[in-house]
């Protein structure tokens, strides 16, 4: 399993005397940001829109870090995948934390929304980009009578809304994918093949500030992930191998 893109998002109550700030806020942004091993790092400060924005990568992976007076947001790819297994290592994440443990931050009393979405391939040798594709539409039934054995179907996606155990809202799409789409859904050229890809987005509302570890919510939200897709790859592999299974008997 390989997570190729990530956003996490924070929305807060507008605080217009971050706008008195942003001259600091960038200084700080730039100073976390402006070392090894990120590189070609390219801040902009819109004093008009009230934003900060620092891209650049960081080793192979890209990003995009902006600050705005009532959210923060990220985004990370990476063609070989992003490595989600040492969060005190992940540079943007601990450069986010730094920001809200700023003192003005202490007079926001609760976060709107914090969410986190990621999309992940998985390739196996049973997950040709046809055998999915079948596996999804037999399973979903009211299908088989609209769309021929032989009509040209280009793609299938399942979509999911659910709210889990912990209280997390999440929304899963899940579908066959071909390493010549890529453009569809990454910047970079991704090193995947044909394979079954998710997309996940995770999401709480009204979290009060004091009670906020951003670093384990978001180790929180990676494991939710993993779980999620894991169950998701077995059922279908299940589906693929039940399918070869009948058609040699």
């Amino acid at each position: 399993m390989k997570i190729h893109r990530a956003i996490c998002r924070l929305d807060f109550t507008v605080r217009f005397a971050l706008l008195d700030h942003l001259g600091r806020y960038a200084q700080l942004i730039q100073e976390l940001t402006s070392k090894d091993p990120f590189s070609k790092q390219k801040l902009e400060v819109n004093l008009l829109e009230h934003w900060i924005q620092n891209q650049g990568k960081i080793g192979d992976t890209d990003f995009v870090l902006k600050f705005h007076h009532d959210n923060i947001n990220a985004v990370l790819e990476s063609a070989a995948g992003l490595n989600f297994e040492r969060f005190s290592e992940n540079r943007i994440y601990s450069t986010i934390r730094s920001i809200l443990h700023d003192s003005e931050f202490s007079q926001i009393a609760e976060f709107k929304r914090i969410g986190f979405r990621f999309w992940v391939i998985i390739e196996r040798e049973q997950f040709s980009f046809q055998a999915i594709h079948r596996a999804l539409r037999s399973e979903i039934t009211v299908l088989r009578d609209v769309f021929s054995d032989g009509a040209e179907q280009k793609d299938i996606a399942v979509t999911i809304e659910d709210k889990l155990s912990k209280g997390q809202n999440t929304r899963v799409q899940f579908g066959p994918y071909s390493k010549d789409e890529g453009g569809k859904y990454f910047n970079q050229i991704i090193e995947a093949n044909d394979g079954l890809i998710f997309d996940v987005d995770l999401w709480e509302r009204n979290i009060a500030v004091p009670k906020l570890d951003f670093v384990s919510t978001a180790r929180d939200a990676v494991r939710e992930v993993r779980s999620i897709v894991a169950a998701i790859e077995n059922n279908v592999l299940e589906r693929i191998n039940g399918a070869a299974e009948v058609h040699r008997s």
